[in-house]
């Protein structure tokens, strides 16, 4: 199409750079945009943080995965799927919303087999659609606030798949 083939390659190493700690994804790190503030040193610090932060739950959570289940169902291998893509956009910095995209498909389709996943389905999509509309059309949107809710829906999710004896959910749904 007339691009150069080290276009996309360019494109990603150029975001490395970035000194933006929220690119308006509503995750932790947009909860702590007023503590950046523009300042490189302390975008250096909160990144490093967030990196181990997100290291430190997905070795938790799959050391937990591990011990629980020895053997998964495709049912669970999804759902932890979700899981753990969801944990990386939520706690990883500089993230943009097209990363948030496959969270809310899954969510999508593992609502229609387990009903107690459409208020984060509602929850999630209300929030990629606020963040549209407001890339879209100009709107300002209290990142904050929206952050705060989406780390509050990534909660409930996380206690449904790990402390809400999700074998038992599972079996309500197949019943």
């Amino acid at each position: 199409m007339g691009r150069n083939w080290l276009d996309p390659i360019r494109i990603y190493l150029g975001q490395i750079d970035e000194t933006r700690i929220n690119l308006l994804y509503p995750n932790l790190s947009g909860m702590m945009t007023q503590m950046n503030n523009g300042n490189i040193y302390n975008y250096q610090i909160m990144k490093s943080f967030l990196i181990f932060l997100t290291l430190a739950i997905l070795l938790i959570g799959s050391y937990y995965l591990f011990v629980k289940d020895k053997v998964w169902t495709k049912d669970q291998i999804v759902v932890y799927g979700l899981w753990i893509i969801w944990t990386c956009v939520m706690f990883l910095p500089s993230m943009h919303d097209r990363y948030g995209y496959l969270v809310d498909i899954l969510l999508v389709l593992l609502s229609f087999k387990y009903p107690i996943l459409w208020i984060n389905t509602t929850f999630s999509i209300l929030e990629s659609w606020l963040v549209y509309v407001s890339g879209l059309f100009g709107i300002d949107i209290n990142i904050q606030l929206l952050s705060f809710t989406a780390v509050l829906n990534y909660t409930y999710f996380t206690m449904v798949v790990f402390f809400n004896k999700y074998d038992k959910l599972l079996m309500k749904s197949i019943s």
